[in-house]
């Protein structure tokens, strides 16, 4: 899903074909997938995984915007093939907005910004991807460590992580010593 958003033209050619786009096709099969309150689109936002799901694919949608031009993200025109309710202009419910001016940060009052990941540069050493130790750096790419008792692979210490003491992976288990 990654790929397939970074790898659109326009905000335009992410959301077509209107009617059921692969970017809301996936983002629809999260809520399906997990169930409960998220199947149910009045109750979605009362499951606490809605709001981690909905930060990742808001976080996807502003990769795209980093990537293109102004002229390139730009919400959909008028159109007969744009579902109702989804217009530009219609209303953004049950906010006070209409659904174009969600494109503009500024029409919003977003304050808010989205940290790259660590996965997104390359790492030379461990202090690349995380002053806390929570990561490692293997071959060029971070990684997260795992705690005391976590699974690893034998001998590759620096994936485990200890609070105090020195990290060992032995028996495909992570330890500290």
């Amino acid at each position: 899903m990654v790929q397939d958003v970074m790898n659109r033209r326009s905000y335009d050619h992410l959301c077509q074909p209107y009617d059921f786009s692969r970017y809301e096709g996936n983002h629809g099969r999260v809520h399906m997938w997990i169930n409960g309150h998220m199947a149910s689109l009045p109750c979605a936002p009362c499951d606490p995984m809605f709001w981690s799901h909905h930060c990742f694919v808001d976080k996807l949608g502003e990769g795209l915007r980093d990537r293109l031009a102004d002229s390139q993200f730009v919400y959909p025109t008028n159109s007969w093939r744009i579902p109702w309710r989804h217009r530009p202009r219609d209303p953004m419910r049950p906010f006070n907005f209409r659904n174009e001016d969600g494109m503009f940060d500024d029409r919003i009052g977003k304050e808010y910004f989205y940290e790259a990941s660590p996965m997104d540069e390359p790492c030379g050493r461990h202090a690349d991807c995380s002053p806390t130790g929570l990561l490692w750096c293997d071959n060029g790419e971070c990684k997260a460590t795992c705690r005391e008792g976590g699974v690893c692979n034998t001998g590759m210490h620096d994936s485990c992580y200890c609070a105090s003491g020195i990290p060992r992976c032995e028996n495909g288990n992570c330890g500290c010593t």
